[in-house]
């Protein structure tokens, strides 16, 4: 999330991300702000939220990986070794 907000802008973005942050009221001290509040999160802060906002719409959800044949074979090594149920993989 922090390399997101630290990346660099080009000079053609700036005045556009300028005024984005201008329309939705986010200036510099709410954005600075908010990275600090990122950067103090803790484990388990982290573990909450996901409980809180992600596990309840899980079972639902679609999940999408773009990686190689593989690597998916990989981890699916690892998931069934940890009793997790495996990926599919589609060509």
């Amino acid at each position: 999330m922090i390399q997101g907000m630290d990346a660099p802008v080009s000079p053609g973005s700036r005045g556009y991300m300028a005024y984005c942050w201008k329309k939705e009221s986010k200036t510099e001290s709410l954005r600075q702000e908010f990275k600090t509040r990122v950067l103090t999160l803790t484990k388990q802060d982290v573990i909450n939220a996901v409980k809180q906002h992600i596990k309840p719409q899980f079972e639902e959800s679609t999940t999408v990986v773009f990686a190689g044949k593989e690597l998916i074979e990989k981890e699916n090594l690892t998931l069934k070794k940890e009793g997790f149920e495996t990926l599919p993989i589609y060509s």
